[in-house]
């Protein structure tokens, strides 16, 4: 009983320790994924400045990449409508691509219980 217990004893020590490694991961492609956004509402902004000067766009009430991600979204969505007019834009096939990160699959791998984090 007690080498049973030890066994558990070291499978969850290393389920913490690769819990603990992933949420690195996860937390550093996060701040990867904010200053790639943070760029790209700079120079979106920019270019609605540019082009668009009857619309003043709002300063940003938080900075997380949630809003980020949207604000970003909006001001493209601007640019296109005011650049492109009527024009109808394609969407991007990305049915073929990895929808997670490493990080993100690594993640669902090492959870305990096993989670449906990944099914789509």
């Amino acid at each position: 009983m007690v080498e049973e217990l030890a066994r558990w004893k070291a499978a969850l020590s290393q389920k913490i320790s690769s819990g603990e490694t992933v949420m690195k991961q996860c937390l550093n492609d996060r701040k990867v994924t904010r200053t790639n956004l943070l760029d790209a509402y700079s120079n979106l902004l920019a270019l609605k400045e540019n082009f668009d000067l009857l619309n003043k766009q709002p300063p940003l009430k938080t900075s997380n990449i949630v809003d980020l991600s949207l604000e970003c979204s909006n001001l493209a969505r601007g640019l296109v409508v005011q650049l492109l007019g009527a024009k109808s834009i394609q969407p991007v096939d990305v049915e073929h691509l990895p929808v997670f990160t490493e990080a993100e699959y690594t993640a669902d791998y090492v959870s305990f219980p096993p989670s449906t984090f990944l099914v789509i």
